[in-house]
C-alpha cells in the first residue's frame, strides 16, 4: 500500500480514537466517576486546583481526572445509563396518562375557542355595524367546524402512533 495512504488511514484512525476517549473521560466526569490526582510538588495551580486537608492539617492540592475503564466497561455503562433513561422514559408516560387523553382532545378544545372566538368576533361586530356582520359569526362557525375536522384527520395518525407506543413499552409490566 502506498506510504500516504497509510499514513492517511493511520491519522483518520487516530482521530476517530481520541474522539472517542475525549467523549469518554467528559462521560465518565459527568456519571461522578473520579479518581484524585495529587500535586506533585504541594503547591496549589491552576492544573491542580481542589484542596483536601489531611489527618496532619496540610492542604493537598489535586485535580479530578476521570476512571481508568476499559472499554467494555464503558460500553456497558452507556448501555445501562440508556436503559435507565428510557425507563425513566417509559414510566413518565404511564404516570402521565391524562397528558395523552388532553392532546387526545386537542382537537375538541380548538374547535370550541374557535367558535367561541368566531361567535364573540360576529356579536361584536353587529352591535358595532348595526347587525350587518352577523353572518361572520355564523361563517366562523362553519369555518371552526371545517378546522376541527381537519384537525382531527392530522391528528388521528399522531395519536395512534402515540397509542401504539404507549401499549407497546406497557407490555412488559
Amino acid at each position: 500500500m502506498n506510504e500516504r495512504v497509510e499514513k492517511f488511514i493511520e491519522s483518520v484512525k487516530k482521530e476517530e480514537f481520541d474522539k472517542r476517549e475525549s467523549w469518554k473521560k467528559k462521560q465518565l466526569m459527568a456519571w461522578g466517576l473520579t479518581e484524585k490526582e495529587y500535586s506533585c510538588d504541594g503547591v496549589q495551580s491552576d492544573k491542580y486546583n481542589l484542596v483536601e486537608i489531611n489527618e496532619e492539617g496540610k492542604a493537598l492540592y489535586y485535580r479530578e481526572i476521570p476512571m481508568n475503564v476499559s472499554n467494555e466497561e464503558f460500553e456497558a455503562m452507556e448501555n445501562a445509563v440508556a436503559e435507565k433513561e428510557l425507563c425513566k422514559w417509559s414510566k413518565g408516560i404511564s404516570s402521565n396518562e391524562n397528558y395523552f387523553e388532553a392532546f387526545k382532545s386537542l382537537p375538541k378544545i380548538l374547535f370550541w375557542i374557535s367558535v367561541t372566538v368566531s361567535v364573540l368576533t360576529g356579536l361584536l361586530l353587529a352591535a358595532i355595524y348595526d347587525g350587518a356582520f352577523l353572518l361572520v359569526g355564523f361563517v366562523g362557525v362553519v369555518v371552526s367546524f371545517i378546522t376541527y375536522i381537519l384537525t382531527k384527520i392530522m391528528i388521528s395518525p399522531i395519536v395512534l402512533t402515540v397509542e401504539y407506543l404507549y401499549l407497546l413499552l406497557n407490555k412488559n409490566k
